[in-house]
């Protein structure tokens, strides 16, 4: 059993203050979708674009954790 080191307060401050970004980043993707989704993804039904931008978001939200795990792989 290995044991982990533990974290420095400035360290717990900076996976806080990420992990608060990150979560706001997505609650604002998520609040403007709509609007994202008719600039960046113009098409004739609303719903197609709509659908386009929320499979965009759900493609950031999977790639999270592999990112994690490319990133704990890597040191």
């Amino acid at each position: 059993m290995s044991t982990a080191p533990k974290l420095s307060r400035s360290q717990l401050a900076a996976v806080v203050a990420g992990n608060a970004l990150e979560f706001y980043d997505f609650l604002i993707f998520g609040f403007f979708a709509v609007q994202i989704g008719t600039v960046f993804f113009p098409v004739k039904d609303s719903t197609g674009s709509l659908l386009l931008t929320l499979a965009t978001f759900g493609v950031g939200f999977l790639t999270r954790p592999l990112g994690g795990c490319v990133r704990s792989i890597s040191r």
